[in-house]
């Protein structure tokens, strides 16, 4: 945690290792038998401060930590449990190793997490008990994903750049591979050339709130009179439909959003938008207003049928009525002037 806010834990590190016993492990309070789940955190911390030969011995005591039924044990003769398993598979990842080569009796710590999940998708805590399966759960997503301590923060990202009068310039954003943005062009009518900045929010403020979908990104350029567009990225195994969200200060709106297509990895998209403001990548979870937004020199923008004033449908359809009148007066003169020549014969 110290770690991923920027704090200096030189020191950590160095009561760390100071606490590592004879066999390699680490215990959880100094003084103590070495046990299997300090010893995986421990494993994590030494491989960020580069510590490899206490990692190597910290490797070497895990080995004696696992069960025939290739699980992990806390310690003693426990029962191996998912909580073990997903902190040692985090820690044999952070040290380069594969999990499904940690193996005993042909079965890997990872394959023992695995055969500990129930048919409605939680983990339990051994193969005879349900303990707490929230956490055995949060435990086990993580270390399925490959994922370890300590947590990245991506880094606070701020630039600029300037847009000469009637350009257009596109900038590559490469900083925001990991969060979906991944190209933005700008483009001005502004008599004068303008200094555009551009710059990732560490956090969203708290009054705005993305409802009906979820927040992937967010985004501020400035200044408000730029337009251009947003390409952005979305891995391919995401499901669901994915939209641009701009807030427009009050509330959040939806930009129309075009795929562009895909490769291996990721689906592209891209919105236009009149303005820049704070935007964010969203997955769109059920119908929410959109925003039609024509780009410059790609059509003409039709403007909207206005309902015709009560007088004035009142007035047509007077005008309908007159003339059927007038159509069956000629109607009834002919008849009456072909009896009358009739009676005359």
């Amino acid at each position: 945690a110290l770690k991923s806010a920027g704090e200096d834990v030189s020191k950590s590190v160095e009561w760390i290792k100071s606490v590592q016993n004879p066999d390699g492990g680490f215990p959880w309070v100094e003084g103590e038998k070495s046990d299997c789940d300090d010893t995986s955190a421990a494993i994590q911390l030494l491989m960020l401060a580069g510590e490899y030969r206490a990692v190597d011995r910290a490797i070497e005591f895990l080995r004696t930590c696992q069960n025939p039924d290739g699980g992990i044990k806390y310690f003693g003769e426990s029962a191996s449990n998912s909580a073990s398993d997903s902190w040692a598979i985090q820690a044999l990842v952070s040290a380069g190793e594969n999990p499904m080569n940690f193996s005993r009796n042909s079965s890997s710590v990872l394959q023992h997490l695995l055969s500990l999940q129930t048919a409605e998708g939680y983990f339990n805590y051994t193969a005879y008990e349900i303990s707490n399966p929230g956490y055995m759960t949060t435990s086990a997503i993580m270390a399925l994903l490959g994922k370890y301590h300590p947590i990245k923060i991506l880094p606070v990202y701020k630039s600029t750049l300037v847009l000469e009068r009637n350009k257009t310039i596109t900038m590559p954003m490469e900083i925001f591979t990991e969060t979906g943005i991944d190209e933005l062009t700008f483009i001005t009518d502004s008599a004068a050339n303008l200094t555009v900045s551009v710059e990732r929010l560490k956090e969203v403020p708290d009054k705005i709130r993305l409802e009906n979908a979820i927040l992937y990104l967010s985004i501020n350029v400035t200044p408000s009179n730029v337009s251009g567009y947003i390409k952005f990225a979305v891995p391919r195994d995401s499901k669901g439909s994915y939209v641009l969200m701009k807030f427009n200060g009050s509330n959040w709106i939806r930009l129309e959003t075009e795929p562009l297509g895909f490769d291996d990895s990721y689906n592209y998209y891209r919105a236009y938008t009149p303005s820049f403001s704070i935007f964010a990548i969203a997955e769109e979870r059920q119908v929410m207003p959109t925003v039609q937004i024509t780009p410059p020199h790609e059509g003409k923008v039709e403007t909207p049928k206005t309902a015709e004033s009560p007088s004035k449908e009142i007035a047509e359809h007077a005008s309908v009525d007159f003339k059927l009148l007038v159509v069956l007066g000629i109607a009834i003169a002919a008849f009456l002037v072909g009896l009358a020549l009739w009676l005359r014969r």
